[in-house]
């Protein structure tokens, strides 16, 4: 009965675990695609690097002593939803006519 239990409440906390890391990727990825827009980042002659936009990965230092930032990941699930488009020099900009690939974001 005991072993039931703290069975279903691992299950439980698993589940939650993830919901809640959904909901922050979620988030993270309209917070990346409003930082896009704000710098005009959204065609290829106003692409920007990812340290330009604050998109970068944080020195591991600064990632051990803060909460998680989920927007790094978000940016590379943009760019391999082909959202974000990488150019040859590193550059990225958004691509507005692929947001639909983003079901739950809303155009603008």
């Amino acid at each position: 009965m005991e072993i039931a239990a703290v069975i279903v409440l691992i299950i439980f906390l698993f589940s939650l675990a993830i919901i809640v890391s959904m909901w922050r990727t979620r988030r993270a990825v309209a917070a990346v695609v409003k930082i896009f827009r704000e710098n005009n980042a959204i065609d290829a002659e106003n692409a920007k690097t990812a340290v330009e936009l604050g998109l970068n990965k944080k020195p591991f230092f600064d990632r051990m002593v803060t909460t998680r930032d989920y927007k790094p990941d978000a940016l590379q699930a943009l760019i391999n939803a082909g959202v974000v488009i990488v150019k040859e020099d590193g550059k990225l900009h958004f691509s507005e006519k692929d947001v639909d690939k983003i079901h739950y974001l809303k155009k603008d």
